[in-house]
């Protein structure tokens, strides 16, 4: 046993510098105390004196008890060596405050939708314990979004599962702001006590989610906002390809054959999915058939646009909604477009002159009516005359009726004469005139007549007076 007198001091190693604290107790006994109060700042891994002569009086003493009065030596086992504070025990002193290095996710950069979970981890410099269920405020699209804290208690990241809500829509997932995590009644703190820091980054800056991930939400289900075609408006033919675009408010993605179902002059034509997956715009290329008619071309009906098996999904996954607009309202392909769908031959309704015997000095109405308007019609190519001329013939109605005037060639005689129309023009589409036409037969009568010779009936005779000779003049 030791007695004391005055404040023997003991230096502490705190992180490579000294810290002398005071005798506190024991004076008497064979075990001095000294009280070291932690202070701010104070960090220390395995908390030890600073040397063998770390123990001083201090200007009192330590001796053995009456009647021995011995002074005591002071010298102290080596720090870290056997009976060392160090060696006995393994104390750490920490005055640090745990705080946030990174806030991230391990769930991969893209889009996701209604239901997916993603994990948002908040990376701490040291290993935390956790009570109670804090939270972490996410910022959607400008709408507040709490997240409680899952798991991590005893490690150094903490796990916030945020499964997407339906509604929820942005376009880089984000915390709200720098306060963003609380407590909510529980506590953060390290294995010393410290409560831990929750400052985060300023929200897309570095070591926030923003800037760490690239996640966006969507649960928004892409629409048709457009159904048009690249080909100019006009006359299509049997063998003409119309690539028709179908157009979503966002970029999808296409598996298998989507179908698109026209309505040709009353009729089903379904037309498969082409090209686009990837874009915001599907391309379904229809083949003109024979046969196929229609007067402005447009889908059947707003739900004629059919998955057939397949899928058409946004980059989130979320389902397109397919219905289109009505048919020839606003946005339909008959409202942007004037596709006419035309396999059928012009024919001939009317060929036929005004008079069916033409004389010296008389003329006649040529009329050609078709069945629908003609384009590279010429009469000067396209018709061929007998024993006359045709003027350039026009029309009254852009193609469809024709009408000339036929003038016959003097001094003819011919009761056999028709006008033959050739097959080398088309209707607007394209498709050729199927057959050759004819007029009905006209007669020429334009010769005039002429003397060919003068005689007589009479017998070659000697005749008196009275008698009577006849005299023919021919023509």
């Amino acid at each position: 046993n030791v007695t004391v007198t005055g404040t023997p001091q003991l230096t502490l190693n705190i992180n490579g510098s000294g810290h002398t604290i005071d005798y506190t107790s024991g004076s008497g006994s064979n075990t001095l105390v000294f009280n070291y109060q932690v202070l701010d700042g104070h960090n220390e891994t395995n908390l030890d004196y600073q040397n063998t002569t770390a123990l001083t009086l201090n200007g009192g003493t330590i001796k053995d008890t009456a009647p021995n009065t011995n002074i005591a030596i002071l010298t102290l086992p080596s720090p870290g060596a056997t009976n060392s504070l160090g060696a006995n025990k393994d104390i750490i002193i920490d005055t640090t405050h745990p705080n946030v290095t990174n806030v991230t996710s391990t769930k991969a950069d893209g889009s996701y939708k209604a239901g997916v979970l993603i994990p948002i981890q908040i990376v701490f410099s040291e290993d935390v314990i956790v009570t109670g269920t804090p939270q972490l405020l996410l910022d959607l699209g400008g709408v507040d979004y709490a997240v409680d804290y899952d798991s991590g208690t005893g490690t150094d990241t903490l796990l916030f599962n945020y499964t997407i809500q339906s509604g929820h829509n942005d376009t880089d997932l984000d915390y709200k702001a720098t306060n963003s995590l609380s407590l909510n009644g529980g506590t953060i703190k390290d294995a010393a006590g410290n409560d831990a820091a929750l400052t985060l980054a300023t929200p897309g800056t570095t070591n926030s989610l923003g800037s760490n991930k690239a996640l966006v939400i969507d649960t928004t289900a892409p629409t048709v906002t457009n159904v048009t075609s690249t080909t100019v408006d006009g006359s299509y033919k049997f063998g003409s390809t119309i690539p028709i675009q179908v157009v979503f408010s966002e970029d999808v993605n296409v598996t298998g054959t989507p179908q698109l179902t026209l309505n040709l002059n009353g009729s089903d034509v379904v037309v498969d999915y082409t090209t686009g997956s990837g874009s915001d715009i599907l391309i379904f290329n229809y083949a003109i058939q024979v046969g196929h008619n229609d007067d402005d071309l447009d889908y059947k009906a707003t739900d004629s646009l059919a998955l057939n098996g397949g899928t058409i999904t946004d980059i989130a996954l979320n389902d397109a909604v397919l219905t289109l607009a009505t048919p020839g309202a606003a946005n339909s392909l008959g409202a942007n477009k004037a596709l006419v769908v035309d396999t059928t031959s012009p024919t001939v309704s009317t060929f036929a002159l005004s008079d069916s015997t033409l004389l010296n000095g008389e003329t006649a109405t040529v009329s050609l009516v078709f069945s629908e308007k003609v384009t590279g019609f010429n009469s000067n190519d396209d018709i061929t005359v007998e024993n006359g001329s045709l003027s350039l013939m026009t029309t009254s109605d852009d193609g469809t009726t024709w009408t000339g005037t036929f003038t016959p060639t003097t001094d003819i005689e011919d009761t056999t004469n028709i006008f033959t129309l050739a097959t080398t023009f088309t209707d607007v589409a394209g498709n050729p005139i199927s057959t050759q036409t004819v007029t009905n037969n006209y007669v020429v009568d334009t010769l005039k007549p002429t003397i060919t010779a003068v005689t007589s009936s009479t017998t070659d005779d000697s005749y008196k007076e009275g008698e009577t000779i006849v005299i023919q003049v021919l023509f």
